[in-house]
């Protein structure tokens, strides 16, 4: 699969996490949209449908399980391809059914984890 034209939404307030992901992304050759809070993650997704979403839940006003129930519940937007990343441990069974992400991280990331859970969530 080509990733040309597949955009990625990377939502993470650490600097320095964003600007790794922006990079690998970018050189991938995935468009990457950034978004520092849930707020600007939906003002993102309302200019640009991404195809994959790479989210953080410790954001600030808001924890990224909201955006995650907010992109399952929203026709259109409930096919979105979603990788939880965090530092804090998250298991897929205390998720209701219907907000699972594709796929869980932990931080510290891997770069070689993440690019397999992208191209595993993409074919």
């Amino acid at each position: 699969m080509t990733t040309e034209n597949i955009t990625v939404l990377v939502v993470d307030d650490d600097p320095e996490t964003v600007r790794i992901f922006e990079y690998f992304l970018q050189k991938q050759g995935y468009i990457a949209i950034i978004a520092g809070t849930v707020a600007e993650a939906i003002d993102r997704m309302q200019d640009i449908r991404p195809d994959m979403i790479l989210l953080d839940l410790m954001l600030p006003n808001e924890n990224g399980t909201e955006l995650l129930k907010t992109i399952r519940t929203t026709p259109g937007y409930e096919d979105i391809h979603v990788i939880i990343i965090s530092a804090h441990a998250i298991e897929d069974q205390h998720l209701p059914t219907d907000i699972r992400p594709d796929t869980i991280l932990r931080k510290p990331i891997r770069i070689p984890a993440l690019a397999d859970a992208i191209r595993d969530a993409l074919s």
